[in-house]
């Protein structure tokens, strides 16, 4: 992996955690979620890449776009929340969120093959979640 391929590592993971970041802005404002949206941001994304960088540096032909990216991260970071994770809900409203952005405005994103399969998974993520959480979908 050269020089270059770390900076747009970097740029994609900055431009997906200021995603979520935002989202998370959103949900502490109506008192959902409670700590720092920023340094929770960078964290899970940083997780998820981590976890599975293969599927976000592009080894797969072509990098995921920052929406698709934000949903994974945040069906990932729900999927791992525990039942009394007082930001658990939050993380819901963000998932659902990303994925209808996703959904209503697909024309106009320039998804590949690998951004509906991560979309997809989001999707199925927050179905079951919000189901075990009692929330009507």
């Amino acid at each position: 992996m050269g020089l270059f391929s770390g900076i747009k590592d970097n740029l994609k993971k900055s431009e997906a955690a200021v995603c979520v970041q935002n989202l998370l802005e959103q949900q502490q404002k109506i008192g959902y979620f409670s700590g720092n949206p920023a340094n929770y941001a960078n964290s899970i994304v940083q997780a998820a890449w981590d976890e599975r960088p293969h599927v976000f540096n592009g080894k797969f032909g072509q990098r995921p776009h920052k929406i698709s990216v934000t949903a994974i991260v945040l069906s990932r970071a729900l999927s791992l929340s525990s039942e009394g994770d007082p930001n658990r809900f939050a993380l819901l409203a963000c998932l659902g969120t990303a994925v209808a952005e996703a959904h209503t405005n697909a024309g106009f994103y320039p998804f590949n093959n690998l951004d509906m399969t991560l979309l997809e998974s989001a999707g199925e993520v927050f179905i079951e979640k919000g189901n075990e959480m009692g929330v009507p979908m």
